[in-house]
This record gives C-alpha cells, sequence and structure tokens, in this order.
C-alpha cells in the first residue's frame, strides 16, 4: 500500500514574505518566535524584512547559528536558551541549515505525553527559504521514520512555508548553481525510484524541467522568473522525496559525514550522479522522460547527457578539489556497508568505486 500525504501549507509570491509572515503569526496568535538563522545573516537585507514581518509587540528570541559550530554545541545552547526564556513558535529563514535546525528542535519539543503519542510536535515551524531552499530528507531520517511514510513526511516539512523568489536576487553564482543541482539530483531521483506514488512523479519531472529550462540562464540573467522557476523546482523536489532519498544524496550524506571539512552538497552531487545512473543500468524506461527534458537524441544515454549538461558550472570538478581524501572516501563506505539503502547500486562497494572515479 502507499500513503500519499503532503501536509503543508504555503505562500509562494513575489515579495510576499513580510505580508504572509505577520498575517500566519497574528493568526495564530504567536508573539515569542524563536528565530533562527546564520550568523551572516545577523546584519542583512534578508533579516530586515523577516523582523518587519514581525507583527507589534512581538517578543523574538534570536538565535544566530555559527555555520563552524557543531550539531551538539548549537542543540545544547538552544536548549539552554529554551529554558530560559519561552517560544511559542519557530522561525527559520535564510539557509537550508537554519530550517535543518529548526526541524530538529521542532521534533525534540513535545507539550505532553499524549502529543508525544502522537508525534504531535509542541512548536510550530515557520521556514522561509533562501537560495538553498529546504533541506532535504536525509537518510538517518529517513531510517528513523520508515514505519511509518505519514510521520517523516510530517517531520521534514515545516508547519507553514512563505517561498519569497526575491530573497534570492543578487545571491552568489556559485551557491545558486549548487543548489540547482541539488534540486535536480533530488527530482531525478525520486522520478527513478520505484515507489508508486503518481502526484510525486509529476512534481519531480516539473521540478527537472523548471531546472533544466532555468539552471544555465542564472548566468547573465538576473530575471525574477529565473529565480522564481528553480525556488518552485527546489519545493517540488522536497515534496516529491516522499518517495524516498536516492543514492546521490544517500552517498552524499555519507560523505559529509566522513569530511573533516564543511562540503558543498550539489556540488559533490554534480560529480556523483552520472556514475550513479550508470550503475543503474540506464534506469530502463523511466528514463524516456528525463531524456526528453535534457533534449538528448537516441544516441546519447542519460548519464553521459546528464554529466555534459552539468559540466560547465562553476563548481569543484573533483571530489578532491572539495576536500576530501581517499581516506573520507573509505569511511563514507563504511558507513554505507549493510546499511541496505543502496539496492539500486548493488551496494556499499559500488558506491566506493563511482566515488574513487571522481575522486
Amino acid at each position: 500500500m502507499t500513503l500519499i500525504t503532503f501536509p503543508l501549507r504555503a505562500h509562494f509570491a513575489d515579495g510576499v514574505l513580510e505580508e504572509a509572515l505577520r498575517s500566519e503569526l497574528e493568526t495564530h496568535g504567536y508573539r515569542a518566535p524563536l528565530v533562527l538563522a546564520d550568523a551572516g545573516l545577523t546584519n542583512s537585507s534578508f533579516t530586515e524584512r523577516v523582523y518587519s514581518g514581525l507583527p507589534r509587540c512581538s517578543r523574538p528570541i534570536h538565535y544566530p547559528i555559527d555555520t563552524r559550530a557543531s550539531a551538539q554545541t548549537i542543540r545544547s545552547d538552544l536548549a539552554a536558551l529554551l529554558h530560559r526564556k519561552s517560544a511559542d513558535v519557530i522561525l527559520a529563514y535564510g539557509s537550508a541549515r537554519a530550517i535543518s535546525v529548526g526541524r530538529k528542535i521542532r521534533r525534540e519539543t513535545r507539550t505532553d505525553g499524549r502529543a508525544r503519542e502522537a508525534k504531535d510536535p509542541a512548536l510550530a515551524l515557520f521556514a522561509v527559504p533562501g537560495i538553498d531552499g529546504l533541506p532535504g530528507h536525509s537518510r538517518a531520517q529517513q531510517t528513523e521514520t520508515q514505519s511509518s511514510t505519514d510521520l517523516h513526511v510530517k517531520s521534514g516539512l515545516p508547519s507553514i512555508l512563505i517561498c519569497d523568489p526575491t530573497v534570492t536576487l543578487g545571491a552568489d553564482l556559485s551557491q545558486s548553481a549548487s543548489a540547482a543541482v541539488a534540486t535536480l539530483v533530488r527530482c531525478l531521483e525520486a522520478y527513478l525510484s520505484p515507489a508508486f506514488n503518481p502526484p510525486a512523479d509529476g512534481m519531480a519531472l516539473d521540478g527537472l524541467n523548471r531546472v533544466a529550462q532555468s539552471l544555465h540562464l542564472l548566468f547573465g540573467d538576473e530575471r525574477i522568473e529565473v529565480r522564481r522557476d528553480l525556488m518552485a523546482a527546489s519545493l517540488n523536489a522536497v515534496l516529491a522525496q516522499q518517495k524516498g532519498i536516492g543514492p546521490t544524496q544517500i552517498i552524499g550524506d555519507a560523505l559529509i559525514a566522513a569530511s573533516a571539512q564543511g562540503l558543498d552538497a550539489g556540488a559533490a552531487a554534480r560529480l556523483l550522479v552520472p556514475g550513479v545512473l550508470r550503475a543503474q543500468h540506464g534506469s530502463g524506461d523511466r528514463s524516456r522522460p528525463l531524456r526528453r527534458i535534457m533534449g538528448l537524441d537516441a544516441e546519447t544515454d542519460l548519464a553521459t547527457g546528464l554529466g555534459v549538461f552539468l559540466q560547465d558550472l562553476p563548481l569543484a570538478v573533483s571530489l578532491s578539489e572539495l576536500g576530501l581524501t581517499r581516506a573520507d572516501l573509505a569511511r563514507a563506505a563504511r558507513s554505507l556497508s549493510g546499511s541496505g539503502t543502496l539496492d539500486a547500486i548493488n551496494g556499499a562497494g559500488c558506491a566506493l568505486s563511482i566515488m574513487q572515479a571522481v575522486f
């Protein structure tokens, strides 16, 4: 049986941030938001727009996230902060990292035993994504919630989502390209997943088409339409992940965990995805609409065509250029061994070969 659930309330429009945020906070009576954002955004116009969208008499509790801090440090700091000050909603904006932190805090805050039993979070999560969109579902999260697709989806999506493409105007081109590649890979692998979910398939194909049409327009074209399509594709990609996460993302998660430093997930996915597709033996009939979207001729296989499509982006050309070592690759492969999550490409040994080929 397939359970299809998309529990999400979203505002999506150019310039909608302030109006939508104020309306939702006032409607629910929230006055003490825990505001999460990367520390680098503290004095930005993005932050000014978020705070101008707070209702009058609000008492925001601002926590600037140090991107160098460990997850455990951030979690401990927030636990101490929430012990001293009472928040009635979580508001995360600007980066997938900040929204991911908000998602974790939401899962950890429960009102009482009945709420825990119902898997119902005590604090709602409002999210305002920036250039890198919403965080994808991780392998760990999927493993934790694999017995309930409904719980998996609800734990990964915000209560209220505000998508305003204007906040991404002027974003760094390399960061934009990386985010677009991550979206493309999520859409691609969601569609190729054998799980039966027609709505997710439709969103994945629509997202892939939007990325294919807009990715290369990022360079030298700052039209809002381009940013809007990429943000829409990012939303489609996350919703389509109800079908589960794919091999490229699983390998990328393992590399992130194995790396001693931060890793550009989109740049890594760009290098890994052609090898993953080859290991899937062309993906059979499922690849036909993907090939059509990519504009490939009959002689070009999907893996080769996608590699060519992505090769001119301003991103690292090897895993070693991303700062990874062969020891990191070995650690990543060991973490994948016996997990049963890479059946589509015949296991961790194949994953290691794919990583070594682009080292």
